[in-house]
């Protein structure tokens, strides 16, 4: 979870999926809102932006054809994933009843992101300003007492919190396309990939660590990302030798289709970035990453393409 120096109130914008004006979530409490966001369906149209990437004109023209054609075969390889979320790709019209409470920079929130955009699911978005300590204030404890991001709202208003649960809901309630594999053993070695970045890397790098590191402990930046970097190298050397020794290991993690796993990897590999982490130790790694940052839901979820980037 990163952040650029604060520069804006303490109000979260909500994000509509299509409002030619972004809404507004009026938080008790909070300060004025920004008026300088776009809705997310006029920044980003990942139909236009996946045909734009593919060379491919006049998606959208054909998008009930294709949505016939997925309900009468199962797609495999790049077309299925390309197309998943083309397939139940919302009308203008459709009710959005997710809430996705999220930060631009957050590895974590970059994985929800990811999920729901391979899951196809319509969502708008809420920002908290992790930098400015939005996170800890009392309509966000409100909803989620850890004060972490990401947290979805669903329809009732129930609030699922820490992502890989929140991922596999996900999974459960809407299992096309499936983001873990049949087999036991199979999901089990999946989960164990997801795990290493998320319960080995994640966790002494986030945020709140380096906070603490630097103002504890007098950290510089330049110890932050030895300390940072130190910890990658931790999980990313052996994780590298798991990859690339496993034949299971396709163009993705397990197989030719991204699920858990290609997740939670892509996304710490664009937070290495930010530390300048050294790739060329992680060919495999590397490869899996690029090829999720080619497909659609992928460059949909990237820090960079969310209305509250900075």
């Amino acid at each position: 979870m990163w952040a650029d120096p604060p520069g804006r109130g303490d109000r979260p914008p909500v994000v509509g999926p299509h409002s030619a004006r972004p809404q507004r979530l009026d938080a008790p409490g909070s300060g004025p809102c920004r008026d300088d966001l776009v809705g997310a369906g006029d920044r980003l149209d990942p139909l236009a932006l996946g045909a734009h990437h593919a060379g491919r004109p006049g998606l959208h023209g054909n998008a009930r054809r294709r949505r016939a054609a997925g309900a009468r075969r199962r797609l495999h390889g790049d077309h299925r994933w390309a197309r998943s979320a083309h397939l139940r790709h919302r009308r203008e019209d459709e009710l959005v009843s997710l809430v996705l409470h999220s930060y631009f920079r957050s590895s974590t929130s970059i994985r929800l992101r990811a999920a729901l955009n391979l899951k196809g699911l319509a969502y708008n978005t809420v920002a908290w300003h992790l930098r400015k300590g939005e996170q800890r204030s009392a309509a966000y404890l409100a909803k989620n007492p850890q004060g972490l991001v990401p947290a979805l709202e669903l329809e009732d208003g129930s609030v699922l919190t820490q992502s890989l649960a929140i991922i596999e809901y996900l999974d459960e309630v809407h299992p096309e396309p499936p983001l873990l594999p049949v087999g036991p053993a199979d999901r089990a070695r999946v989960r164990a990939i997801a795990y290493a970045v998320a319960c080995e890397v994640h966790p002494v790098n986030n945020l709140r660590i380096l906070d603490y590191l630097r103002s504890e402990f007098g950290a510089d930046d330049a110890t932050v990302t030895t300390w940072f970097r130190h910890w990658v190298a931790a999980t990313f050397a052996p994780l590298e030798a798991m990859l690339a020794g496993d034949p299971r290991t396709g163009r993705f993690c397990h197989g030719e289709t991204p699920g858990l796993g290609d997740i939670c990897l892509h996304a710490q590999v664009l937070n290495n970035r930010r530390f300048g982490v050294d790739m060329a130790p992680y060919p495999t790694i590397r490869r899996i990453s690029d090829a999720c940052a080619a497909l659609p839901a992928f460059i949909a979820a990237a820090p960079e393409n969310q209305p509250d980037a900075e």
